[in-house]
C-alpha cells in the first residue's frame, strides 16, 4: 500500500516551518499541537483544516499565557520548606489510598493537562473523564478529613 505523497503536504510544511523557528511562543506551541494531530488521527486532512487546528491552538496558548500573566502571584510558592515537606506526605498517603489509573487522571488535571488530551492517551470520552475526577475530587476530600 503507498501512500498519496500529497497527504503529508501539510505535515511536512509544518515540521518545516517548525524547523525554521529559533524561540518558543504561542506559534510554535500551536505547531506542535496541529503536527501532534495530525499524527493522531493519521491524516493531514485539508489546508483549511491545518490552519484551521493551528489557529485554535494559538488562541489556546494565548489563554494559557494570560492566565498564567493573571495569576503570576498565585503560582508562587508561599510557604517554607516545612509546609512543602507536609503537602509531600499527605500526597503521598493519598497516592497510595488511590487506584493508579485514578491518580493518573487526577495529577494529570493538576498539572494542567486539558480533559480531550488526556481523553485521547486514555481512549475515553472527555465527559466521562471529567465525571470520574468529581468523584476522585469528593474521594480525596473524604481522606484528607
Amino acid at each position: 500500500m503507498t501512500d498519496d505523497p500529497d497527504k503529508w503536504g501539510a505535515y511536512t510544511r509544518l515540521q518545516t516551518d517548525l524547523n525554521k523557528t529559533y524561540c518558543i511562543n504561542n506559534r510554535t506551541w500551536a505547531l506542535e499541537a496541529a503536527i501532534s494531530a495530525m499524527i493522531e488521527t493519521g491524516a493531514a486532512g485539508t489546508p483549511a483544516d491545518t490552519e484551521r487546528i493551528v489557529a485554535t491552538a494559538e488562541r489556546r496558548e494565548r489563554y494559557r499565557a494570560r492566565l498564567r500573566r493573571v495569576y503570576a502571584s498565585d503560582l508562587t510558592p508561599q510557604g517554607d520548606g516545612a509546609d512543602g515537606v507536609e503537602a509531600r506526605t499527605s500526597l503521598s498517603i493519598l497516592h497510595d489510598r488511590l487506584k493508579p489509573e485514578d491518580w493518573m487522571l487526577i495529577s494529570s488535571i493538576a498539572s494542567g493537562e486539558d480533559y480531550g488530551s488526556i481523553a485521547t492517551r486514555t481512549r475515553a470520552t472527555a465527559a466521562s473523564l471529567r465525571v470520574r475526577t468529581l468523584r476522585i475530587r469528593r474521594r480525596l476530600i473524604q481522606l484528607a478529613a
